[in-house]
């Protein structure tokens, strides 16, 4: 490729396929995109770990023949790749190198995939900021005094600014759509057991969190998921299989759908007009498209908030016991971020019981949040409660838990509903206020029914363009 622009012009399908065409080869696409992360990532600190010369190695070793071929790619700081770092973000696991590949890396790796780093995460994937101790905050490409949104904030970073056309995410409270939304991204949270957790773990949070990607385009999100889609071996269970391939579906006619959208807030939180705004502009669009639209008040008690953050913190205790068996380490405070710390010993005062119930009400909130899907298709709510928050204001080293849980809240108070209730769930950027940060609206389908969703963003794709939607940081480094 002459240039970079030439690079960022293309998402992953069209990458690989000028691969296919010999036009490109995977190297040069490698070191356009090892050019972009030398040039952008002292600026964002999207990129955590870089290992560009095992890139250099997949390369050389002849690729498989997988639809992703040559396509440069980031995984996620959690996850396993066999003689990397495995970290958390928690300087408790600062040594930790994994010592297997998860069944995800297998997947991703027999897709022709050209792993070249690992992107940055809160500790614990604990919040929808990414700014962990460890590491250091990633920094939104369309303003970098505001947040990328958590987990998956690193991820977002390093798609929206161009370094990669699609990344490695992952979605336990709204850890793909929430960055989607505040960085300019297309986002979709799968099915509870559509994606592998395998050969360590069965499921991951109780169920509630789900493996994809973050991309710009909805082709990217839609081949991505067939790629890793389907249970591993032993899988505890898995979701239903699709009728067709998702990319397949993109092509198919969609009917005229019945969306509900959310009237009523669903706690206290306040909906800034901006956010507001975003949806207006989704139910306006899909009236052209001639889809029935009404409004819905949703009635859930938000009870099931402290079992959902319960799942978390036990999950995290578990892997840090598990890390103190194996090195002799002794589990100290001071490795940890305050909240991570809080929400650990707050956990440990709950009996087993207390954990069962808690695990039982976010079922019984999943299956009175389902109802609604016996009248309609979809449901609308905005994504979040507030555009992009500035750098600092969820601080995981100062809040304590009451401060944390209530900010986390108001910030983020819609995206629960599909982890607890299994429901596939995207975020589509449908709106750039006045200082230009992006805001996403959420729209959440039946169980098992990611197939509706990525129709409907493919309409809206292309009745509001986002994919050549790029920053001003990345255009100034072309």
């Amino acid at each position: 490729m002459k240039n970079f622009s030439e690079y960022s012009e293309y998402d992953a399908i069209g990458l690989a396929e000028l691969v296919r065409k010999k036009e490109v080869t995977p190297s040069e696409l490698l070191e356009c995109a090892i050019s972009f992360s030398e040039e952008l990532n002292p600026s964002l600190n999207a990129i955590v770990t870089k290992f560009y010369d095992y890139a250099r190695n997949q390369i050389d070793s002849q690729l498989p023949s997988g639809p992703f071929a040559g396509v440069p790619f980031l995984l996620k700081e959690f996850e396993a790749l066999s003689g990397f770092p495995l970290t958390h973000s928690c300087e408790f696991f600062k040594s930790n190198i994994a010592d297997y590949d998860s069944e995800i890396v297998n997947r991703l790796r027999e897709g022709g995939l050209v792993f070249f780093g690992k992107t940055n995460t809160p500790e614990f994937s604990l919040s929808i900021n990414t700014e962990p101790r460890m590491f250091g905050s990633t920094r939104n490409p369309w303003n970098l005094n505001h947040s990328t949104g958590g987990s998956s904030g690193g991820a977002a970073a390093a798609v929206a600014s161009g370094i990669v056309p699609v990344a490695q995410a992952s979605d336990g409270g709204g850890s793909i759509r929430v960055p989607a939304s505040c960085c300019g991204l297309f986002g979709l949270k799968p099915t509870r057991g559509r994606t592998p957790w395998g050969p360590k773990y069965g499921e991951s949070w109780s169920g509630m969190h789900g493996m994809h990607v973050l991309s710009r385009s909805v082709r990217d999100s839609a081949a991505m998921l067939d790629l890793i889609s389907g249970p591993d071996l032993g899988a505890p269970y898995w979701a239903p299989k699709p009728e067709n391939s998702y990319i397949q579906e993109l092509e198919t006619p969609v009917n005229k759908l019945k969306i509900a959208y959310l009237s009523n807030p669903l706690f206290e939180e306040a909906i800034e007009p901006d956010c507001r705004e975003a949806v207006s502009i989704a139910l306006r669009q899909l009236d052209d498209l001639g889809h029935e639209i009404e409004e819905y008040t949703l009635a859930i008690s938000p009870d099931g908030l402290v079992g959902g953050w319960l799942i978390c913190a036990a999950n995290t205790i578990l892997e840090v016991e598990k890390h103190a068996a194996m090195t002799n380490k002794e589990i100290k405070e001071d490795y940890f971020e305050r909240v991570t710390w809080n929400l650990m010993e707050w956990c440990k005062s709950m009996p087993a019981s207390e954990y069962l119930e808690w695990t039982q009400t976010l079922h019984r909130v999943g299956r009175e949040f389902n109802k609604l899907f016996e009248t309609y298709d979809v449901f609308i709510t905005p994504m979040l409660a507030k555009p992009p928050i500035e750098l600092g204001h969820l601080d995981m080293m100062t809040e304590d838990l009451e401060e944390f849980f209530t900010k986390f809240a108001e910030f983020n108070p819609y995206a629960f509903l599909s982890n607890f209730a299994g429901n596939p769930a995207m975020s589509a950027p449908l709106h750039w206020n006045e200082d230009n940060l992006p805001i996403g609206v959420q729209f959440i389908s039946r169980y098992g029914d990611e197939a509706t969703l990525f129709k409907l963003a493919r309409q809206l794709e292309q009745a509001i363009p986002w994919f050549n939607k790029l920053p001003d940081i990345h255009t100034s480094k072309i």
